[in-house]
């Protein structure tokens, strides 16, 4: 059964049997990392309450309009197991960017991957405010995505969707199974990251510093520029070497960090019961079981 607020069940009884409330779609997405982005098909911004987050938040947001627009599939609510999906198309404007670059080169490179798309209704007695709250018509996960210079074409499937992995979760195999620094991994991430600042001849693809961890210490890790041109981006580490203090990273940054930009980093984790003994000294928290023969071995 559909959920709506008790304000916004007030407002659509409140109106008189020829009055037709005002409607706009408003779109949320999630990123993986926490980016959230709201927008809304309406040709002006719309102030709303949400129920993409949570169904007890109260705080008004802000859904923007006119910049990157969107148009969906009709979609359908079913009573059972049945998978609905939705089709959602993005129309890019060429100064639109996220975290940093173009919307189809942030696509491309994964910005999308895995987000959460909430589509809800907003019922409006005057354009752009509404405090009555909203309905919820499809939430989802991002799943095929084809990217052209102007449009981003975005399957999203509903949750239910995640009933398909196969279970159960937990593996014989011969890498460790928790997200590094989940709760199951027990490290804290605060512990293992370090600052530091940017080193001259840095490129948009590799960041010389002052660090003086061993070679290859900080790759598969992330590093989150603080300061300068970068300030609030951050990229995954590929290669970290000590000589040079080199640290190469993916995708390329926008732009170029400057001499004393400052950043932080920490490192990641290749699963390997090596790595979770020799750099994170976590073996109790390993989760992999590295002896388990290979099916060739097998006698």
């Amino acid at each position: 059964m559909k959920q709506a607020s008790a304000g916004l069940i007030s407002f659509l009884n409140g109106l008189g049997p020829t009055a037709q409330p005002l409607i706009a779609d408003l779109l949320t997405i999630v990123q993986q990392d926490g980016t959230i982005t709201r927008l809304t098909s309406a040709a002006l911004n719309v102030q709303s309450k949400s129920l993409a987050i949570s169904f007890s938040d109260s705080t008004v947001y802000t859904f923007l309009a006119g910049g990157v627009t969107f148009s969906r599939t009709r979609v359908s609510t079913k009573v059972g197991l049945e998978v609905g999906d939705m089709r959602l198309t993005l129309a890019i404007p060429p100064t639109a960017t996220l975290e940093g670059v173009p919307w189809p080169q942030a696509v491309d490179q994964g910005a999308l991957d895995a987000a959460v798309i909430t589509l809800e209704r907003a019922f409006m007695a005057t354009w752009g405010v509404t405090t009555a709250g909203t309905e919820i018509i499809f939430k989802g996960y991002t799943g095929e995505a084809k990217v052209s210079r102007s449009t981003i074409d975005l399957q999203v499937r509903a949750g239910i969707a995640i009933l398909a992995n196969q279970m159960p979760r937990r593996l014989w195999q011969p890498a460790c199974l928790h997200v590094l620094y989940d709760a199951g991994c027990a490290l804290v991430k605060a512990s293992f990251t370090v600052t530091g600042a940017v080193a001259a001849g840095s490129t948009v693809s590799v960041v010389h510093t002052g660090l003086t961890q061993a070679d290859h210490y900080f790759e598969l890790g992330v590093i989150t520029f603080t300061s300068g041109v970068n300030v609030g981006l951050s990229r995954r580490v590929y290669q970290s070497l000590n000589a040079s203090g080199a640290v190469s990273v993916v995708p390329p940054l926008p732009a170029a960090p400057a001499t004393s930009d400052t950043f932080s980093i920490y490192p990641g984790c290749d699963k390997t019961q090596q790595t979770c003994v020799n750099k994170f000294a976590n073996l109790a928290h390993f989760a992999g079981v590295p002896y388990v023969p290979v099916a060739e071995a097998a006698v």
